[in-house]
């Protein structure tokens, strides 16, 4: 199965199940020994994400400090802890390199759902 890092590192870290690999390029904080899929298959790197988004006609004062307030939050020492406890990473993101990103794994997806031809209800 694939899930979340978060949802499955008790049952990992307790030997409940086994963690084959990371779907991530980058190690997952606390399954540092678990390697990638991507050392098997080279540019493999896939990963779930959140993210924050607002209406498209909302100004840009607003999403700029609602994006500092956020990047300083992600930045502090107690709340990294808290993403590393949950073998989650944090990456905080300029509004622009959000909107790229998010165009990059829109992109991505889109090939892999027309290469397999999956269909809606399917």
């Amino acid at each position: 199965m694939m899930d979340s890092t978060a949802s499955s590192l008790s049952a990992i870290q307790d030997g409940r199940i086994k963690a084959l690999g990371v779907t991530t390029a980058r190690p997952a904080p606390r399954l540092e020994k678990v390697p990638s899929i991507g050392a098997t298959v080279p540019g493999y790197d896939s990963a779930g994400w959140s993210g924050l988004v607002a209406p498209a006609k909302t100004p840009d004062e607003i999403v700029n400090k609602v994006n500092a307030d956020l990047v300083a939050l992600m930045r502090d020492p107690a709340v990294l802890r808290q993403f590393e406890d949950r073998a989650t990473l944090a990456d905080p993101m300029t509004p622009a390199e959000f909107a790229a990103f998010m165009a990059k794994d829109m992109a991505t997806w889109a090939e892999v759902v027309k290469a397999t031809g999956t269909k809606p209800g399917n």
